[in-house]
């Protein structure tokens, strides 16, 4: 499980301004109950997002509940996101982020599970049954369970065949209004991003690591780090690599609605997670016209096409053979981003992907009534 950590360091000037983000993110402590409400007349009802406990406003399930609220915010319903914690308010359903910290805490505290929609969102998919097998058991009377690919749903299947009915695939979406192609001003080497938050199961410090091995066999870049540091053990690697490593600039947290800049910036985007649901910043960067480059992990590899919307590595070895061509090659990134961006529009729209979650619910009450 992880730990928070509180590390910052400054980063480098010359930011754009902040601009504040609509709709924020509430904090519900255990006990508390600080919820933003979003009331709509004549509404379908009330829908509560539950996040994990720890997960920052940049966060993946925050940021993915987020988008999903505002979606279904446009069909009719109220929506409010909260950290993990009870009480909880009443709700015609609730969509709880993470089968692991989220869902089963929630079913331990007597929440009723007809109305819970139940999103798989990569580390439940790995740590999770690896560590509690037992969990889908624990799970068995939800409305449904969601997830972000077929192969998810294929693992999900190996512990619990029973729910092949039960087990709805629903392509994560991208906010095309705030992600694409911005003209910025870019650096003169080429930078390699790494976007989300510093946590172990990121790898954050193998990052440094690729970069410094790439650099050693004569291919110069800088490498960026974005995010929160959300585990100390990883944020203290990090840190360290870094003190050493004037290539390395660790920016810390940015508000999302900087994020197109800063990766409009970068010349690549590098994900080097061993397990992924599906990861925003991959699907984020593609929406704006940066090639992506990630381990050849089951998430990463559901949503690249090898060579064709992105390039996957499976060692060290691998991505310092790589890296030289990609950088150096203007016309196959040219290549293989307008087709990621294409790939994009046609799988990862918002407006589809709340539809769906929208399906569920309403044919939820329907059931009920």
């Amino acid at each position: 499980m992880e730990t928070s950590a509180k590390i910052s360091w400054s980063g480098p000037q010359g930011m754009p301004p902040i601009i504040q983000a609509e709709g924020p993110t509430a904090r519900a402590g255990e006990g508390s109950q600080e919820i933003v409400h979003s009331q709509r007349p004549n509404s379908m009802g009330t829908i509560i997002n539950v996040i994990p406990h720890n997960t920052p406003k940049t966060g993946g399930n925050a940021t993915s509940a987020e988008r999903v609220g505002t979606g279904l915010k446009h069909f009719g319903w109220n929506v409010s996101t909260i950290h993990y914690g009870l009480p909880l308010p009443k709700a015609e359903g609730i969509l709880a982020w993470n089968a692991w910290t989220v869902a089963a805490p929630l079913i331990a505290q007597g929440i009723d599970l007809a109305h819970m929609v139940v999103v798989w969102t990569g580390t439940d998919l790995w740590d999770g049954l690896a560590q509690e097998p037992d969990l889908p058991a624990r799970l068995d009377r939800v409305l449904c369970h969601v997830v972000f690919t077929e192969s998810a749903r294929a693992r999900l299947l190996e512990y619990a065949p029973h729910w092949h009915d039960r087990i709805v695939v629903i392509a994560p979406g991208v906010d095309e209004y705030l992600f694409h192609p911005h003209r910025v001003d870019t650096p003169s080497i080429p930078t390699i991003l790494v976007a989300g938050g510093i946590r172990e199961v990121k790898r954050t410090h193998w990052a440094v690591d690729l970069v410094e091995s790439m650099r050693e066999a004569g291919t110069l870049a800088e490498l960026w780090l974005v995010g929160p540091a959300r585990d100390s053990s990883e944020a203290a690697r990090v840190q360290d690599r870094a003190k050493t490593r004037p290539w390395v600039k660790v920016w810390g947290e940015i508000p999302r609605v900087q994020m197109p800049s800063m990766y409009c910036r970068a010349t690549v985007l590098l994900n080097t997670s061993r397990a992924e649901g599906v990861s925003n910043a991959l699907m984020e960067a593609m929406a704006c016209g940066i090639p992506v480059v990630a381990a050849n992990i089951d998430g990463n590899a559901s949503l690249i096409d090898h060579g064709q919307t992105g390039w996957l590595f499976n060692s060290a070895e691998d991505f310092v053979r790589r890296m030289p061509r990609i950088l150096d090659d203007a016309q196959s990134r040219h290549r293989i981003v307008v087709a990621a961006r294409e790939a994009i529009r046609q799988k990862h729209g918002a407006h589809r992907e709340a539809a769906a979650y929208r399906s569920l619910f309403e044919k939820g009450v329907s059931a009920r009534h």
